[in-house]
């Protein structure tokens, strides 16, 4: 899971200096946001667009409701798809 702060439909460049930074070729990466106003459709098209060789789940824009809830609910079903060996850490 990847979550950052949308900031007029821009990902933070932050996120392209983690992604470029580790090997994410095959990881599962499940990308989450939160946004005081912009959507999350052309930052995840651009992050699929920009970083190809990493598998993208379907990201989802958390500013209401249970984020602890929707994560736990991902985790359980990439775990039973069997992608739990692919999904992205913090390895250099």
């Amino acid at each position: 899971m990847l979550g950052f702060p949308i900031w007029s439909y821009v990902v933070p460049r932050i996120i392209h200096t983690f992604l470029d930074s580790h090997n994410i070729a095959w990881k599962t990466i499940v990308p989450f946001a939160t946004s005081g106003g912009s959507r999350m459709d052309r930052d995840e098209r651009s992050l699929k667009a920009g970083y190809p060789q990493a598998r993208w789940g379907e990201g989802r824009l958390l500013n209401h409701g249970d984020a602890a809830a929707w994560a736990r609910d991902t985790l359980t079903i990439m775990y039973e798809n069997d992608t739990q060996r692919t999904v992205c850490t913090y390895d250099r």
